[in-house]
Formats: structure tokens, sequence, C-alpha cells
């Protein structure tokens, strides 16, 4: 079986890299170029406020277990005893 050609007008089958767009100040900061072209831009928006919501969760997940971790050796449930030895904290039964 032959193989055709694509079409006079196709356009590649892969993504190319999106053009640059203009600087508006030829004395722009590369810190400022950054913030402008990777943080704020719209096409990366979605992708930036999904890992700062991941980063934001992780930091909350880490802020509560050192704040209210131990939480449970001073309330035991279930009738369980806090017991101190001489290593650790530990949970006994009754």
């Amino acid at each position: 079986m032959a193989r055709r050609a694509a079409p006079a007008n196709a356009t590649p089958a892969f993504f190319t890299a999106p053009p640059r767009r203009q600087i508006a100040d030829p004395n722009e900061s590369a810190l400022s170029r950054f913030i402008r072209e990777q943080i704020t831009a719209p096409e990366k928006l979605p992708g930036n406020i999904s890992i700062m919501t991941g980063v934001s969760v992780f930091a909350a997940g880490i802020f509560v277990a050192r704040t209210w971790g131990d939480i449970d050796r001073y309330y035991p449930q279930n009738g369980l005893k806090a017991v101190d030895t001489s290593c650790c904290t530990c949970i006994s039964p009754p």
C-alpha cells in the first residue's frame, strides 16, 4: 500500500513553542520578565494555581501535624493509659 503525503497546507503534527510575546519594556529586569511570562501569564495561570493549591495543602498538613499531632497522648481513648517509659510515651492497655 502506498504512503500518502500530507496536504500542501498542513501544519506539523507536533506542538511548537508558542511565540514569545513582545517585551513591554526593554529595560525590564530578568526577574520582572520571569514573573510576567511564567507566573502571571494567562495561559499558565491554571497550572500555577494548581501548584499553589498543592503546596498550601501540604504546608497546612505539616502545620496541623506539628500543632495538634500529639493530642492523642494527652487524651487517650478506649480506656488506654499513657505510660511514660525511658525512651518514649507509649500507650498500654489498662
